[in-house]
């Protein structure tokens, strides 16, 4: 029991000086746009890689989409090329869900997956959970995780251990995030504001679609070794995650579209045989 103790404090602070040393930014410190999260799921990222420039501290751009069976993901890109399968991804859901919307089945996953990390994040570690993971594999393969987040409800650990279980039995690795909302706790009524203009509905009438608690803030790494400890490779996950996404938004540019010269044609010519070409 001792040398199991000693093991597994070991690895925690293993992971502790990889959290605070690496210059990439663990998952659990990214800022997700939540205000609608299905209608508007790459929302905010230009604001939080304008804010990575102000700061010095380095944002990774990605998506939270909710699928139609009410399955959520997390999808992150590995390069651009990932970041172009994401936002394509994101198209189809919107062209089907229409203006305001983003509607996505499991089957639109696979055509767009190559070099995407997708993180699951469960609710419980049932019989759903574990289709849900199969899926996730099969999909994904290595680059599919499932979150470890802290609900601040009953049996909470319990239930957080459960799913760590649940992961490590179907072969899908684990990472800790912060399930984050917000950068700071007093951001909290803010949080309300955003959640009553989605409900439609003021702040006094939101009753128990009101966040529980003002636990979904943005929390340094010590904290989260702290409340994790006990499974120091989920946290070492979410740092080996981090150093796979290098995808920057710098990288995108504005990209001037190729032109079909017509050669030794007016310009009249020219127009009529695109316009023919367009009109089908």
């Amino acid at each position: 029991m001792s040398s199991f103790r000693c093991s597994r404090t070991s690895r925690c602070c293993a992971a502790r000086q990889a959290l605070t040393s690496c210059s990439l930014l663990p998952l659990f410190e990214v800022i997700r746009q939540s205000a609608s999260a299905t209608s508007a799921p790459a929302a905010g990222v230009v604001r939080a890689w304008e804010a990575q420039k102000a700061t010095g501290v380095r944002s990774i751009a990605g998506s939270r989409v909710e699928l139609s069976c009410g399955r959520r993901l997390l999808l992150y890109p590995t390069g651009r090329p990932a970041w172009s399968r994401i936002t394509r991804l994101l198209t189809v859901g919107k062209k089907r869900a229409g203006k305001g919307g983003c509607l996505l089945h499991c089957s639109d996953l696979q055509p767009w997956s190559e070099g995407v990390i997708a993180i699951l994040l469960p609710h419980e570690a049932d019989e759903q959970n574990l289709a849900a993971l199969s899926d996730l594999k099969k999909v994904y393969g290595r680059r599919g995780y499932m979150a470890l987040f802290q609900r601040r409800r009953l049996n909470d650990t319990v239930r957080i251990d459960a799913l760590a279980r649940q992961a490590g039995g179907a072969g899908v690795r684990a990472v800790v995030t912060g399930d984050v909302l917000y950068h700071a706790p007093e951001a909290r009524l803010l949080q309300d504001v955003v959640t009553a203009a989605r409900e439609k509905c003021t702040v006094d009438e939101l009753g128990y679609r009101r966040e529980v608690n003002a636990d979904r803030a943005l929390k340094p790494p010590e904290e989260m070794v702290r409340r994790f400890r006990a499974y120091p490779d989920a946290l070492q996950a979410s740092v080996d995650i981090a150093r796979l996404c290098t995808f920057d938004l710098s990288e995108l540019a504005y990209q001037y579209p190729h032109e079909r010269v017509i050669t030794r044609r007016s310009r009249r010519f020219r127009f009529s045989v695109i316009k023919q070409q367009v009109m089908g």
